[in-house]
C-alpha cells in the first residue's frame, strides 16, 4: 500500500524579512508572523489554549473561544450576529472562523477562495523582503449580495511593554462600548484626541502597560495608515489600506481586565480596518444604508500591508 502524503494543516510563508503561518482550515488567517531580522513575534497570542470551532456556532462567546491571535478577515459580517433574510450571520461572520479553499500556494504567497452568504471572497497573503501585503475581492455568487468587512490585526505583548504609541491619521475619534454610540458623536475631536464615554475629551495615542480596557474608533478616514511604536524596545510597524472600502478604524486596547477565557491575563492591541464605525451588524448597517451591496457582474476589492517601521 502506498503511504498517505501528509499534508500540513497551516501554510508557511517565508521571504528575507518575515515568516508567516496561514491557517486556510480557520478563516484564511495568519495564526503567526515573525519579524526575522528583529527576532520578534509581531501579532498577539491569546492566553489560553483555543478550542477548535463547532460547526454551526455563530455567537460571540465561541468565537472568543476559538481565538488565536493573528490576523483574521472578518465578514460577510463584522460584530454582534444577525439575520438578513432567510441567513443567520454569526459574530465576525462565518468567513472568519470557516475552512477556505487554497486556490494556489508558493513559499512566499498563498491564494484562498471562500463563498457562503450570496458572496464569493478571494483572499491574497504574500511577504516579501518589505512586507506583508493581503488583498481581498468579493463578488455575489448569483444575485446582488451585502457584506460588511474588516481586518482584525492584533499585536500582543512583544510591542505593548511597557509603553506603545499608536500614530494615525487625524480624523474623527470617540471611545464606545454595548451601547454606543454606533455613529460618530458631533462633539468628537480628531486624533489624538478623542471623546470618552464619560463626556471627557483625552489624548489617547499613548498607552501604557497598565489595566484597562478601551475601545474607540475612528471615523471617516480620508488616509488608510496607522503606526503602532514601541520606542523602548526599538520596534514599530506601519499598516497601510485603501479607504474606498475600510473607511473606518477601530482600535481596541486590552491590559489584563476581560474576563472568561481571558481570565484577566490578555495584553493586546487590535487595529481593526473597517468598513462600518460600530459593531451592530450587518442587519443594523442595511438599515443604516451601510452595508456594500455588489451588484451582478460587479467586483469590489482593497488591499493592505503591514511593514517595519525604522526607529532611530
Amino acid at each position: 500500500m502506498t503511504p498517505r502524503k501528509r499534508v500540513s494543516r497551516a501554510l508557511p510563508l517565508v521571504s528575507a524579512r518575515f515568516a508567516a503561518v496561514v491557517d486556510a482550515r480557520h478563516g484564511g488567517e495568519i495564526l503567526a508572523l515573525v519579524d526575522l531580522e528583529r527576532g520578534r513575534h509581531v501579532l498577539a497570542r491569546p492566553p489560553f489554549s483555543p478550542e477548535d470551532p463547532v460547526a454551526g456556532s455563530r455567537d460571540f462567546d465561541s468565537w472568543v473561544r476559538g481565538y488565536r491571535g493573528g490576523w483574521q478577515f472578518v465578514g460577510p459580517n463584522v460584530g454582534v450576529p444577525c439575520t438578513v433574510g432567510h441567513e443567520q450571520h454569526g459574530f465576525h461572520g462565518t468567513a472568519s472562523i470557516s475552512s477556505w479553499r487554497v486556490e494556489a500556494a508558493t513559499p512566499k504567497e498563498v491564494r484562498l477562495a471562500w463563498s457562503g452568504h450570496g458572496v464569493g471572497i478571494r483572499r491574497r497573503i504574500a511577504v516579501n523582503d518589505e512586507a506583508v501585503h493581503v488583498e481581498v475581492e468579493a463578488r455575489p455568487l448569483d444575485e446582488r449580495a451585502p457584506l460588511l468587512v474588516a481586518e482584525h490585526v492584533a499585536f500582543g505583548v512583544e510591542l505593548l511593554d511597557p509603553e506603545v504609541a499608536v500614530e494615525a491619521t487625524a480624523a474623527t475619534t470617540y471611545e464606545w462600548g454595548g451601547d454606543g454610540p454606533f455613529a460618530p458623536p458631533e462633539a468628537a475631536p480628531a486624533w489624538p484626541e478623542a471623546l470618552l464615554l464619560d463626556g471627557r475629551v483625552a489624548r489617547v495615542d499613548r498607552m501604557r502597560e497598565e489595566s484597562g480596557s478601551r475601545l474607540l474608533t475612528i471615523a471617516d478616514l480620508e488616509e488608510g495608515r496607522a503606526r503602532v511604536v514601541n520606542q523602548d524596545r526599538g520596534l514599530g510597524y506601519e499598516l497601510e489600506w485603501e479607504t474606498a472600502w475600510l473607511r473606518h478604524l477601530w482600535l481596541w486596547r486590552e491590559e489584563r481586565t476581560a474576563g472568561g477565557p481571558w481570565r484577566g491575563r490578555a495584553s493586546v492591541l487590535v487595529l481593526e480596518p473597517a468598513s462600518v464605525p460600530h459593531d451592530r451588524g450587518l442587519a443594523y448597517a442595511i438599515e443604516r444604508d451601510e452595508a456594500r451591496w455588489l451588484e451582478q457582474g460587479q467586483r469590489a476589492s482593497y488591499a493592505l500591508s503591514l511593514r517595519p517601521v525604522d526607529i532611530r
